[in-house]
């Protein structure tokens, strides 16, 4: 309908007709005057960021700029609003007003062909065009238009007065001397540092290390404030250090990159030259450093153009053996400089920290003061996450604070409100966020929606960013928003604001994070206790609820962005009150994320939600949900529809009708899918893994031409239907399961799948009959698969199938780029030529399993792959003897003529598991020179074994289980230093004798009923940390150990013991006592099986998940 107060009217029923064509000229004109001013809103937005760019900074110290900004980010996001729901009309129109599929155009709109002006403020505008549906504009929207253009123009009028640019592109970062680091020098205090010895060790280690490469270059790089300066100054003035090297000098360099101030100051160092012409110094200086040892440190670097670096570095090329240390927060530096591996220091650990808080902020402190604020101090250290800066700031800040309650504001509020810290603390972080790219800074700041420890996924979070429009396509038409938004989050965690954790996920650091909602202010709130819903600003965009009590009111907010709501009880949510007061905020809701395990989600609910046209991002973890035939089919601008249900639950038939729909991700016990799946084009991502009643695909699936990532549930029983092999674009592949017949599953269906990364699992390779079927699969031309995995699930015995199974390992062949290999259930008694050979350098873990053939195996030629870091060899049958040509499998041919080559055999093995060996009898000898790298030795369940050989002087853990014959252990080999920290023995009942016993911090040794003697267990005392001793009743010291005991000299105290319990050692009762140990004849009610039986070993793998096939 036309806007009603622009119609022009008739002035009489004689004149209709007229009156009529002029109504329709004059709706025209106003209807193509209304176009123009929704084009010119797509324009302003650009202009609108520009203007917020320029004010970033400036609206820290300046109120009047902070009001001024607030009013115009609320125009831009009813910008947003109006061009987004003219966007959803248009699609309205094309899908409701289409009968056939036939007469339906397409309804991809393709951005790239779009304007640059209408791809702004992370928005693509679809604006009409002379080729797209046009419809006529409401009443309503036409007001909004004329009044978001007059409160604009309004606005933009006091720009000049508050003297702010309007420019693209990035902003030079504003020096002000209040945010400025100040700079540093090689000088520090010692009385500063904690925690960092090994990070010092490892370094010098580094620097004064051979090497043939010259300007070896070490970066250390890290969050800031994370101690990176303290760390280069306590190694460039290490007394080695010094004396190793002729040459030293340390630059501040800072954020400005200035090649020929650094040069001069090198220089200066130097030869005492003040010369101002580039060319000169850099001739002086290369003449002064050739063949000399130098040591620079260039502190502080953020420049990122490798033009820049090489300018700089020209004078030290070929001169000599120099090293460089260079400090940054950035990867994307160390990128373009960096000779080696960046050493990446991470925070304090909770004792460290405590240290150090401690130090600055009891100094001077009597021991009875100390003690009555230890416990508020040390919650107050954990607060700061480990980062040094924070430690020193807040405990220098409390050392003149003596009043409890000043410590308890210090633990309830923000650092940042400190007026004490926070400009300590605050320009450190802060300086970070300036270096950001634009584009980069609303993706980090919406990451403070979460809680604080939040894991997130990259994958969750970067459709997250997407659906806000976060994503700017300007200049990277062929690049998909998906991406470019990895580029983000990539670039992201090589600036060190999101950090890996020891599960390989994401976690911002908790300083980070307030640094993050610091500067979000009031658009982004996250209510952690409903009970204070009044502590929410009415402006919060963003909102993030995790229920503890009723809610029984809100306060009026605007129109929320995201709400993302947690309750593990469903309490709250299963109130109509909650809803009523909530779904009249959510018309301009970009994201809704429920999760709620134990809410029954009723019809009511979905349909409501069914109404929120602006929504891009679905997630609903609930215990039930009911939904009709068109449930949420209305929903045209939807992106990601994540649903996970614990009971059965029926997907709506009309689920073509999203054809926004990038990524759909189900967890449900549905049977089916609607066959309308398959008119999804621009779908991305399905993932039904988890779907485990689910038994096949549609017929149509080869329809999702744009399909990149397909999660299959795991289970042979589900069907993959023919025509997997046309989705060209499939990049993720979870599982294959092969069919015998030709309809479902056959392997020659992945031979065009060219784009597959990532990790591949063929399941049922009995159903393979030749060579020439394996090599269909074409896995050689498949480069970015990183992890293949090859099961045979039935055993077969008879020479036919051997010989079968021979050939297909062998066509299986893949692309030397793979890092990760699994085999299981294979059968042949001989590998293929490429199995084990050194052109797969990239090779770096290796699972071996349930080999059934019972013939003897000799050889498994593993030992000359370079990078071979993790190997595990769990049920193989036919090893019986390891000998030195065990791994190495030389043809008779070469071995006879003497073309052996003598190699280092597993020259990266870090790890070596063995597991459930029945027939291994022996490994008499390592070659001397292999496994120089090993660390970590695993052997279990050989009942067979007798011998093992001595261990290699670079392990660091050793555990041996349930070996029945083995009679003598020889733990250390002497022909060099030992390394060994960690040894557990269990259940190896005739084991006799530990033999050379290096100084171990962790021993266990359980069921070993025969076990006579440890070598130097009482010496051991001195650096044990973990003593467990268990069922061993023969076991005593050595008589020459016990000639020295006395219960009068001997010493009562236990080292560094932090655990120790010896049970059923009946001989070791006397000793115990001797050693104040603890001794019982029976398992006490507190030591459960676990605390004495050594965990699993879960090794970290270096890509992809081989480390859960352990489980």
């Amino acid at each position: 309908m036309p806007p009603c107060s622009l119609l022009p009217r008739a002035s009489s029923s004689s004149s209709s007709s007229i009156a009529t064509g002029a109504t329709t000229a004059g709706i025209n004109f106003i209807q193509d005057r209304l176009m123009k001013d929704l084009s010119r809103l797509g324009r302003m937005l650009q202009r609108i960021q520009a203007v917020l760019h320029d004010a970033e900074e400036r609206e820290i110290y300046d109120n009047a700029i902070q009001l001024w900004l607030s009013e115009l980010r609320e125009v831009a996001y009813d910008v947003e609003d109006v061009l987004d729901e003219y966007d959803y009309k248009v699609i309205k129109i094309q899908l409701e007003g289409i009968n056939t599929a036939e007469e339906e155009p397409s309804l991809m709109r393709k951005r790239e062909d779009e304007e640059d002006d209408d791809e702004i403020y992370g928005y693509q505008a679809s604006l009409p065009s002379s080729n797209s549906v046009k419809i006529l504009i409401s009443c309503n929207m036409a007001k909004r238009i004329i009044d978001i253009i007059e409160q604009f123009d309004e606005i933009m009028k006091d720009r000049v007065a508050l003297q702010l640019r309007e420019e693209d592109g990035l902003k030079k970062p504003n020096f002000d001397v209040a945010m400025k680091r100040p700079p540093s020098s090689s000088l520090m205090h010692d009385f500063d540092v904690i925690g960092r010895e090994d990070d010092k060790k490892k370094i010098i280690q580094l620097l004064l290390s051979d090497s043939e490469k010259e300007n070896i270059i070490i970066p250390i790089v890290g969050l800031g404030g994370v101690g990176k300066t303290t760390l280069a100054q306590l190694v460039y003035n290490d007394h080695m250090i010094c004396k190793h090297f002729s040459l030293k000098v340390w630059v501040c360099v800072s954020e400005e990159f200035n090649v020929m101030r650094v040069t001069k100051e090198i220089a200066k160092s130097i030869i005492g030259s003040d010369n101002h012409n580039l060319n000169d110094l850099q001739c002086m200086l290369k003449k002064a450093l050739l063949g000399k040892i130098f040591l620079f440190v260039l502190d502080d670097i953020w420049n990122e153009r490798l033009d820049m670096w090489e300018a700089l570095r020209a004078p030290f090329c070929g001169i000599g053996m120099g090293k460089i240390i260079v400090t940054t927060r950035s990867k994307s530096v160390t990128r373009i400089m960096q000779t080696m591996p960046p050493h990446e220091l991470g925070c304090l650990d909770e004792e460290k920290s405590w240290s150090l808080f401690q130090r600055h902020a009891f100094c001077g402190w009597e021991l009875d003061q100390q003690f009555n604020f230890e416990k508020i101090g040390r919650q107050i250290a954990k607060k700061c996450g480990g980062l040094p800066l924070a430690l020193k700031a807040i405990g220098g800040f409390l050392r003149y604070e003596v009043e409890e309650q000043t410590w308890l504001n210090v633990l309830k509020n923000d650092l940042w409100e400190l007026e004490g810290t926070k400009n300590l603390i605050f320009p450190a972080l802060k300086i970070s966020y300036n270096h950001l790219p634009s584009h980069l800074k609303p993706c980090f700041v919406y990451a403070s929606l979460f809680p604080k420890d939040y894991v997130f996924e990259k994958e969750e979070l970067i459709r997250l960013w997407i659906a806000h429009g976060y994503i700017q396509l300007t200049g990277r038409k062929r690049l998909l928003e998906e991406d470019l938004a990895f580029e983000y989050f990539e670039e992201l965690q090589r600036r060190s604001f999101f950090q890996l954790s020891k599960h390989g996920d994401f976690i911002l650091h908790d300083m980070v994070h307030d640094l993050a909602r610091f500067i979000a202010k009031n658009e982004i709130c996250s209510l952690l206790d409903f009970d204070e819903p009044k502590n929410m600003h009415k402006d919060a965009k963003h909102i993030f609820f995790i229920k503890h009590a009723k809610v029984h009111r809100f306060p009026s907010f605007g129109a929320i962005r995201t709400f993302s709501y947690l309750d593990h009880d469903s309490e709250v949510l299963q109130q109509s009150k909650f809803l009523k007061n909530l779904f009249p905020y959510f018309g301009c809701l970009r994201v809704l994320r429920i999760e709620a395990p134990k809410y029954d989600c009723n019809l009511q609910f979905v349909d409501r939600i069914g109404t929120l046209q602006h929504l891009r991002y679905l997630s609903m973890n609930v215990r039930s949900v009911q939904m009709a035939e068109q449930s949420l089919c209305s929903l045209y601008k939807l992106q990601t529809l994540k649903l996970q249900s614990f009971e059965q639950c029926m997907l709506p038939f009309a689920m073509g009708k999203l054809i926004n729909l990038r990524h759909l991700l189900l967890h449900c016990d549905t049977e089916m899918l609607p066959k309308s799946i398959c008119q999804l084009e621009n779908l991305l991502t399905l993932d039904i893994e988890k779907c485990c009643q689910l038994r096949e695909l549609p017929t149509s699936i080869s329809k999702l031409i744009n399909l990149r990532h397909l999660m299959l549930p795991i289970g042979k029983n589900f069907c993959v239907p023919r025509g997997i092999e046309k989705l060209i674009n499939l990049q993720t592949l979870s599982h294959y399961h092969l069919k015998r017949g030709s309809q479902h599953c056959d392997i020659g269906w992945l031979k065009d799948l060219v784009n597959l990364r990532g990790r591949l699992l063929i399941f049922e390779l009995q159903n393979v009959k030749s060579r020439e079927n394996a090599e269909r699969a074409n896995l050689q031309s498949k480069p970015h698969i990183k992890s293949l995995k090859l099961y045979w699930t039935e055993v077969r015995k008879d020479d036919e199938c051997v010989k079968q199974e021979e050939e297909v390992l062998d066509g299986l062949q893949p692309h030397t780029n793979v890092e990760e290999l699994a085999i299981t259930g294979y059968d042949g008694k001989s590998f293929p030529s490429w199995f084990g050979n050194p052109r797969f350098s990239n090779l770096t873990a290796i699972r071996l399993q349930n080999f059934n053939n019972n013939e003897e195996c000799n050889f498994l030629p593993l030992s000359e792959l370079p990078s071979l870091k993790l190997l595990f060899i769990i049920n193989i049958k036919g090893i019986k003897r390891l000998g030195n040509d065990f791994w190495c499998y030389t043809p008779p041919d070469e071995r006879e003529n003497n073309f052996t080559e003598v190699h280092v055999g597993f020259p990266s093995l870090e790890v070596l598991s063995i597991d459930y060996m029945p027939e291994w009898e022996e490994w008499p000898t390592i070659k001397k020179g292999d496994f120089p790298s090993l660390r970590i030795l695993n052997i279990k369940n050989c009942p067979k074994l007798e011998l093992l050989p001595t261990l290699p002087s670079s392990l660091e853990e050793f555990e041996v289980k349930t070996c029945e014959r083995l009679k003598h252990l020889a733990l250390h080999n002497i022909s060099g230093p030992p390394r060994l920290q960690k040894v557990v023995i269990e259940c190896c009942i005739l084991l006799t004798s530990v033999k050379q016993v290096p100084e171990l911090t962790h021993l266990e040794i359980s069921h070993c009923y025969n076990l006579k003697s440890v070598n130097r267990l009482d010496n051991l005392l001195a650096t044990l940390k973990v003593l467990m001793l268990f069922g061993c009743p023969l076991l005593q010291l050595n008589p020459d150990e016990c000639s020295h005991h006395s219960i009068a000299n001997l010493p009562s105290e236990k080292g560094k013991l932090e655990r120790a319990h010896v049970v059923n050692c009946p001989q070791m009762r006397d000793w115990c006592q001797w050693r104040a140990l603890t001794y019982s004849e029976m398992r006490p009610p507190h030591l459960n099986p676990s605390s004495i039986q050594p965990k699993k070993l879960r090794p970290h793998f270096p890509t992809g998940d081989l480390c859960i096939m352990l489980q």
